[in-house]
């Protein structure tokens, strides 16, 4: 290790949690996250966070464009690092070098679960910044007083996303889930013909059972977020599907559930 990364290490390490005094909620405003592109998937998260008018996006929302997540918060602690950038002006090489610079534009960091981080790992573009509604970063959690100012809006964020995405976590190890997910296309393709509902798929309808089996899906809050969208896509690990198709894959599921149910009741 050279003597500029022991440097960025230790200021990492004494890098102050963010203050969001830094990026004010003036009433009837909300935060967005700009997510920084990055090619290398191992590299720090890094966003910008913005405000802005609520009633502004509802009335130009061509002009705000943003995704809002839909997820479930998940298990384990807040202990991986999301940076927070500001925008500084930028030194010439000759009075800081790149590491320090990086350094210095950072305002601090926030904690967020593994689930979260995992979902910006995916989603994160390597050339593009993205914007993004996300409450855990996008609200004080420590400020319950914003928290219940914020909450009665969340109905007008999820209707004005340009998208809502729905993430159900990242792919299990085993590759169920992934496999699931690219069962839904031959559901929908195949649904009314006998090939689909044979003992040669008795094991991809099992994955997809195991895919509905997320929790995600004992939210409260799922309806509200989902119904409201203008359009929505489920991801799970590296996999995008259109919320519409998931739904109908399940009903399918659902009302053949005596026959798929054969399949199982055979290899007992």
């Amino acid at each position: 290790m050279d003597a500029s990364t022991r440097t960025a290490s230790a200021a990492v390490r004494g890098m102050h949690a963010y203050k969001y005094d830094d990026c004010p909620l003036p009433e009837g405003h909300i935060r967005i996250i700009f997510l920084k592109p990055s090619a290398n998937r191992n590299s720090d998260i890094v966003i910008e966070l913005q405000s802005y008018s609520i009633d502004e996006i509802v009335r130009n929302p061509d002009d705000y464009q943003f995704t809002a997540l839909s997820y479930h918060w998940g298990d384990g602690d807040a202990s991986h690092d999301v940076f927070v950038d500001e925008p500084v002006p930028t030194p010439g090489p000759e009075e800081v070098t790149e590491v320090e610079t990086s350094l210095q534009q950072r305002a601090g960091r926030l904690k967020v679960r593994p689930n979260l981080h995992a979902f910006l790992l995916e989603w994160r573009d390597s050339e593009n910044e993205l914007a993004l509604w996300i409450d855990d970063i996008c609200l004080n959690q420590r400020d319950n007083r914003e928290k219940a100012g914020q909450v009665p809006r969340m109905g007008t964020i999820f209707s004005t996303a340009a998208n809502v995405c729905i993430w159900l976590g990242p792919a299990d190890e085993d590759g169920k889930t992934d496999r699931a997910m690219d069962f839904i296309k031959p559901v929908l393709q195949n649904c009314d013909t006998a090939e689909l509902f044979t003992s040669n798929n008795a094991e991809a309808w099992s994955e997809l059972l195991y895919l509905m089996r997320s929790e995600y899906f004992s939210r409260r809050w799922i309806i509200q977020e989902v119904a409201l969208a203008k359009y929505a896509e489920i991801r799970c690990g590296s996999k995008v599907v259109h919320w519409k198709d998931f739904s109908d894959a399940v009903s399918i599921f659902a009302l053949s559930f005596n026959i798929i149910r054969e399949f199982f009741e055979d290899d007992s």
